[in-house]
């Protein structure tokens, strides 16, 4: 967890605000500490920054934007959200919100599609490769 408060805290320092937010927001679509998966390396004084930022964003769709581009990227490039889901969870774990946040990634995924008229696949012609490399060969 200490990746995202880095970010924040460098961010902040250098006078980004707006920045420093989506360091911690991109990993909460549902702005709950709890749903974070992964290993909990920060102080509870890390906690609680993490926690008053959470409850203080306000989600724009900027910010939803780049959660939804964060669930979609492995460093190979642009795969199917559940491919990096998936790659998620098997690096980290799970715990009892995955669904609920699952969930929420996935309804700003519609939401993008529809604003958008289309697949947001179509946009990424590298997808079907990256998320079945034999089909990319």
């Amino acid at each position: 967890m200490m990746h995202i408060l880095d970010g924040y805290n460098l961010l902040t320092e250098h006078g980004f605000p707006q920045g420093a937010q989506i360091c911690i927001t991109h990993s909460f679509p549902t702005q709950t500490f709890e749903e974070y998966s992964g290993v909990d390396d920060c102080t509870p004084e890390n906690r609680r920054i993490i926690r008053d930022v959470l409850g203080n964003a306000h989600y724009t769709d900027y910010d939803r934007l780049i959660q939804l581009c964060d669930s979609l990227a492995l460093p190979e490039g642009i795969c199917l959200m559940e491919k990096r889901l998936i790659d998620v969870a098997l690096r980290h774990g799970t715990n009892d919100l995955v669904v609920p946040k699952w969930k929420a990634l996935f309804s700003i995924f519609d939401d993008f599609e529809s604003l958008l008229g289309a697949s947001l696949y179509s946009l990424f012609p590298e997808v079907v490769g990256n998320t079945f490399p034999a089909l990319g060969r």
